[in-house]
């Protein structure tokens, strides 16, 4: 047992009640009490409770008073009343207004007991009951969403069970299951949780169970056949909630509303917006979308038309350069139900975060493929100019590269450093030459540009290891004679 609450005027015996709770053998969770009927109905007002023991005679609202308002509670307590023998004609009333039991004073402890041991079995079956309840009703609730053309032979075995009384659909964030809204909840419904509650218990459910989510409520509805009709008021009020980020927003039927002029947003701005991505104009882009969602905020852009657009950018995002960069998709796949955040203020937030991450990737993939491009012009003029007088300073300036960038970026587009690159180069050559000619060493030298014929030699021993003289016997030895 959860909560239980004592109503009982003299403290004394008030006391004695709450003692005999606490060393009973069921475990309350918790136990309040007060002096009259006016505190226990603000105390059931304010949140649930299980079971409550109430005194008949009292000051400013006795029991039969108290009992009388419990119809109007969308949860009422399970009641015992507490009376003394001269009152219990007024237990006997009592019962007739649905209260359970009743206990004479001085209360016998083994009598309460007994008591809260039959409550405890009852709250256990009813919890029971409830949940295979709520689990049949998001079935159908599922069932019927989805399935706009049910038949009407279920349409009425649905209607007897959850629709025969007047209820609206809420609709906020994708929030995990909770239990006792009071509520038909379903969660997940792209990117969103639908609940279905009774007339009677949406206070309860907005007020207190969801309190500061941002929620689009329908107007109230009975009767299964206009449940699409209700889920669509409560949609088009929560995109509105969404932009606004307001607590809870009733659907209002436009026309019977003074229509405020809006501005459209043009056909062209998602591409436009994704073409500014991988430049420095990016900020330009991001700036028009936030003013949009503020004119949507106050109602000079309609709500639906922003959403789309959202979506749109986010698509031609993907299209765009998936093939590119490695884009962050568990982030993408967040970001396409817009009304799975609480409101738009955090959905910009996290899109802001993922647009400019992937805007980073695209300026290190563009600067990456023009560090490439000027790479490969390095090497060209390498393979063109290999004979002449060359070092990295000479290349880096023809390409107008930084130096240390150039050294970093040479190694990772040839896999060897600026040196050795070019020594493979010129030996490759003179290799070919002492193959493929007779001329001298000295001349080989200068032409593969070794200004000194010595330190060719030494180069080309470490290289090749053997002299270039050597190299050329043994490869003139290895040809067949003619």
């Amino acid at each position: 047992m959860k909560s239980l609450l004592v109503v009982e005027d003299e403290k004394m015996i008030r006391q004695g009640i709450v003692t005999m709770i606490r060393r009973s053998p069921v475990m309350v969770e918790e136990i309040l009490e007060c002096r009259n009927g006016e505190e226990a109905l603000e105390i059931l007002h304010s949140r649930q409770i299980d079971v409550m023991f109430t005194d008949i005679r009292m000051p400013k609202m006795d029991g039969i008073a108290l009992i009388g308002h419990l119809e109007s509670l969308p949860n009422p307590p399970k009641t015992i009343v507490v009376s003394g023998y001269d009152d219990f004609s007024y237990a006997v009333e009592a019962m007739r207004g649905g209260v359970l039991d009743y206990l004479l004073k001085p209360i016998e402890r083994e009598k309460l007991y007994e008591l809260l041991e039959k409550l405890e079995t009852e709250l256990k079956a009813d919890e029971q009951k409830h949940k295979r309840e709520l689990e049949i009703g998001r079935k159908e609730l599922r069932y019927l969403l989805l399935n706009p053309q049910v038949p009407q032979e279920e349409l009425a075995e649905m209607e007897q069970r959850f629709f025969s009384e007047k209820y609206r659909v809420c609709i906020c964030s994708d929030l995990p299951e909770i239990e006792n809204s009071g509520s038909v909840q379903l969660c997940g419904l792209d990117g969103q949780t639908v609940f279905l509650v009774k007339e009677g218990g949406l206070e309860e459910l907005t007020e207190r169970i969801l309190a500061g989510h941002c929620l689009g409520i329908s107007r109230a509805y009975q009767g299964v056949r206009l449940l699409w009709e209700a889920y669509g008021e409560a949609l088009a009020a929560r995109k509105r909630a969404f932009v606004t980020g307001k607590h809870a927003v009733f659907y209002e039927n436009p026309a019977v509303n003074d229509e405020k002029e809006q501005e459209e947003i043009p056909d062209t701005f998602p591409e436009q917006f994704v073409h500014l991505f991988g430049t420095e104009k990016i900020q330009t882009g991001m700036n028009r979308l936030e003013n949009y969602y503020f004119m949507a905020k106050h109602g000079s852009v309609d709500e639906e038309r922003i959403l789309d657009v959202t979506r749109e950018i986010l698509d031609k995002i993907l299209t765009t350069y998936k093939n590119v960069i490695e884009l962050d998709m568990d982030g993408y796949l967040g970001l396409k139900q817009p009304l799975a955040f609480e409101s738009a203020a955090g959905f910009m937030e996290r899109f802001k975060d993922w647009a400019y991450r992937t805007n980073q990737r695209l300026t290190e993939e563009f600067e990456d493929y023009r560090n490439k491009g000027k790479i490969s012009q390095a090497v060209a003029y390498i393979h063109e100019n290999y004979d002449k007088e060359l070092n990295m300073a000479v290349v880096s300036n023809h390409i107008s590269m930084n130096y240390s960038l150039f050294s970093l970026s040479f190694k990772q587009y040839t896999g060897m450093n600026f040196v050795n690159y070019l020594k493979m180069i010129r030996i490759r050559e003179a290799k070919r030459l002492l193959e493929e000619t007779d001329e001298k060493i000295i001349d080989i030298s200068q032409k593969v540009g070794y200004e000194n014929e010595k330190h060719f030699m030494k180069t080309f021993k470490s290289v090749c290891g053997v002299s270039p003289s050597e190299y050329r016997r043994n490869v003139q030895m290895g040809r067949p004679k003619e």
